[in-house]
């Protein structure tokens, strides 16, 4: 019924938590298939010891680093699923993810479907809550449609409208591609988190300006935008790329990964804090 897919890439240590909870799912009919991304760190040959335990996990892997936007399309090419479901390889995924989203899918019928999710660090500690976008008022805001993996559809949605492969957005293929469709596609967030979604506190330069390139080229391209108004997204752009760079200079950057969550409740932070406890302990 479903293809779970993570594209990794030098993926340690958290790897091994990452597939505990793909397979610790209350709904069983799923596939969970791993694209490796050319990585040399030692999960690759994490995931082919796991492919030999589980027969539902499928390992591909061709050597090449070709980066995530080309590897996306490639997993959906090789998903025998009904239903894609994107995944990270450094995140976390809820017990209820696949039940619930297929409900939704259910629910509202064809549609690419995101939600929430439980902030965690490095160390596995609950930050907050990030909540979605509920709703998108211009084109532009749809670039923040989703938590990129929570992204959840029919998979031949995914073959109709794939990923943008250029270089410039291998660091924001995600944005490219909900500014693509916001308009052609319905698009729903859900509230209820479905991941946990790890953030560290700094913030890498290179990574930020990678993305930061791509966004500008989005806004560049945007289509039924007057000149004036691409001008203006251009200026957010490098406007807030200042921003955050001084800010990383001036080692401020863990308040702008905290700006990204909201608190929780002592008790939603105990129950989510025994939950990612429960999920780690999971023997393959």
């Amino acid at each position: 019924m479903v293809t779970v897919a993570i594209v990794f890439y030098n993926a340690m240590p958290y790897f091994p938590s990452a597939l505990r909870s793909c397979l610790r799912q209350t709904f069983e009919d799923f596939e969970l298939l791993l694209i490796d991304d050319g990585s040399c760190d030692g999960s690759l040959e994490h995931a082919k010891e796991v492919e030999l335990l589980d027969r539902r996990v499928r390992v591909y892997a061709d050597g090449r680093n070709l980066k995530l936007n080309i590897r996306l399309n490639e997993a959906v090419k090789l998903a025998r699923g009904r239903f894609f479901a994107r995944m990270d390889a450094d995140d976390i995924m809820m017990p209820w993810r696949l039940e619930h989203q297929l409900e939704m899918q259910r629910k509202y019928g064809e549609c690419f479907l995101g939600g929430s999710a439980i902030s965690i660090d490095l160390a596995n500690n609950v930050r907050g809550y990030r909540s979605v976008r509920k709703r998108v008022s211009n084109i532009w805001q749809a670039r923040h449609l989703f938590i990129h993996p929570t992204l959840f559809a029919p998979t031949a949605l995914f073959k109709k409208y794939p990923y943008n492969e250029s270089f410039l957005f291998h660091r924001s293929q995600d944005a490219e591609l909900w500014i693509r469709v916001w308009d052609r596609v319905r698009c729903i967030s859900d509230a209820r988190p479905v991941i946990f979604y790890r953030e560290s506190e700094a913030i890498g330069i290179e990574n930020y300006l990678g993305t930061a390139f791509g966004l500008a080229a989005i806004a560049f391209r945007l289509q039924g935008v007057s000149s004036i108004g691409k001008l203006f997204w251009l200026g957010r752009v490098f406007a807030n790329t200042w921003i955050v760079c001084a800010m990383v200079l001036f080692g401020k950057s863990r308040l702008l990964v905290g700006l990204r969550s909201s608190t929780i409740s002592s008790a939603d932070r105990l129950f989510f804090t025994r939950l990612i406890a429960d999920i780690r302990e999971v023997r393959l």
